[in-house]
């Protein structure tokens, strides 16, 4: 089956801001995964599906380079109490309480609303449902009484990871048990399968037309069920899935994957690289740094070599000085190869700038928490901190290597939203943070269109390209003014995932 697009301008999406030379309407026929042919009035055929492109710019469509997709999915069943939505302790109990549903699941929650959690603190406020919450840097869940006891853990049992109290009793807090709690809570029925269709439909209606999944403790069983769900076509982008140490390398021969394959590498052309479908590519290995539990440099440069000896980039989350700090130095020391990153580069130090440079470190970052955590950010990050924060212009100007991303649903998932605040380092309340920091809107959505595998390196529309695309209603320049563009079509892989008008 082909696509013939219409009636469309292809815009390169340059940094100066400027349109195709002679804004020449054309048409773009598509064939397969890529795009065949872009001319003038080209010949429909028999079968060929048509898109009206209106006279509207064609452009690449945008990859989201930082998210997780099975949080992202849970969170739509979700009620959010955290800041702007709940402030106060009572806030709090009011939106528990009325939250609808045997399991209360509830996300955002950030310790200026009522303090530090803990089951005590919980069962104070849910007494007669099990609830667990989760903080919003994603880190941490807190489950009260009721839902330990559903859960089977409590007492605690052998292994589980439970935070515990001096007596033994578990406080109900978990760290970074993601994937454990989710596989626990649906052994127990105490939990619906996520509906990822629903969140790739609303990216697919922004123009999003890629997806790189960041969750740092996927399991064989996780993978190979968003592997299912995008080759079911339940998941319409292309996937790009980032893995742990436990899934780099052979597959478990047990039933949970695919039995003597090994996990594909960055390169296509690798020996080792399964026969999976194209939309579908392994990313870096991901490494997950908490100021509390560093490893300690040798660790870090141990777990970055072993990566690297495997075929695969290193993916280092680093949302503080000293995370990024760590991540340089053990980069410098272990070498770097393409394809690695920096993830969030929260606050990155101007002292690291030359040393991110010489090594070509890609920085992944997500400005749109300036708007969505920028007035806390005001009131709790130290003031030496603030100019560092999320930076973008002063990464650019040195010539590093850098893509915007949302981190939904730890951050907006709208990338349109996203590249408005990298244009105006507005905080929800109207301050800037690091005005120097800022860039033109056409900056930020070219940091959108990054490839998958090397996210600092841009698409463009050209033949023989890959058929990853968006076709707007009005002009780039118009579209980004407007916050809130109308996407007219969304191809991604050669397939047209959302229509304006589906008629």
């Amino acid at each position: 089956m082909a696509v013939l697009i219409r009636g469309v301008v292809v815009d390169p999406v340059s940094d100066e801001g400027q349109p195709a030379a002679n804004g020449e309407i054309v048409d773009v026929r598509i064939v397969g995964e890529r795009i065949d042919e872009i001319g003038p009035r080209i010949a429909q055929r028999p079968g060929d599906e048509t898109v009206d492109g209106r006279g509207g710019p064609i452009l690449p469509g945008l990859h989201d380079h930082h998210v997780h997709l099975w949080a992202w999915a849970a969170a739509a069943g979700s009620v959010d109490v955290g800041p702007p939505a709940v402030n106060s302790l009572d806030g709090l109990a009011r939106r528990l309480r009325a939250a609808p549903g045997t399991w209360i699941r509830a996300i955002g929650y950030h310790e200026s609303v009522a303090g530090h959690l803990d089951r005590a603190a919980l069962d104070r406020l849910v007494p007669d449902r099990p609830a667990r919450i989760q903080h919003r840097s994603g880190a941490l869940w807190i489950l009260n009484s009721r839902a330990l006891e559903t859960l089977g853990l409590d007492p605690p049992p052998a292994g589980a990871p439970l935070e515990l109290d001096a007596a033994g009793r578990s406080t109900g807090r978990l760290w970074r048990a993601d994937a454990w709690l989710r596989k626990r809570l649906a052994a127990l029925g105490c939990a619906p399968p996520p509906d990822l269709g629903a969140i790739s439909r609303r990216a697919a209606s922004f123009g999003v037309t890629g997806l790189t999944d960041a969750t740092p403790d996927q399991d064989h069983a996780s993978l190979d069920a968003l592997i299912d769900a995008r080759t079911s076509g339940v998941i319409l982008q292309r996937l790009h899935l980032m893995v742990g140490p436990d899934t780099l390398g052979p597959r478990p021969a047990d039933g949970s994957g695919a039995s003597g394959t090994t996990m594909p590498r960055p390169d296509p052309d690798s020996p080792a690289y399964p026969v999976w479908p194209a939309t579908i590519t392994s990313g870096p290995v991901k490494v997950v740094l908490d100021d509390d539990r560093l490893p300690t440099f040798d660790e870090l440069v141990t777990r970055i070599g072993r990566a690297h000896s495997s075929g695969s980039p290193v993916a280092i989350h680093c949302v503080t000085r000293t995370q990024a700090a760590l991540a340089v130095a053990a980069f410098s020391e272990a070498g770097a190869v393409p394809g690695d990153r920096m993830e969030h580069g929260s606050v990155i130090g101007v002292d690291l700038i030359p040393a991110l440079r010489h090594l070509g470190l890609i920085v992944v970052t997500q400005p749109g928490f300036l708007h969505a955590r920028g007035d806390r950010y005001l009131a709790d990050v130290a003031s030496q901190d603030v100019p560092d924060l999320w930076r973008l212009g002063s990464l650019l100007d040195a010539g590093i290597p850098l893509a915007l991303s949302t981190d939904a649903p730890f951050g907006p998932d709208d990338p349109w939203s996203v590249i408005g605040v990298a244009a105006s380092r507005r905080t929800a309340a109207g301050q800037r943070i690091g005005p120097a920091e800022r860039i033109a809107p056409r900056r930020a959505f070219a940091l959108f269109c990054g490839e998958p595998e090397r996210p600092g390196r841009r698409r463009v529309v050209t033949c023989g390209g890959p058929a990853d695309l968006v076709v707007l209603a009005e002009p780039l320049d118009d579209s980004l003014a407007s916050g809130s563009p109308t996407v007219l079509a969304t191809v991604a892989a050669g397939a047209v995932v959302h229509r304006a008008d589906p008629g």
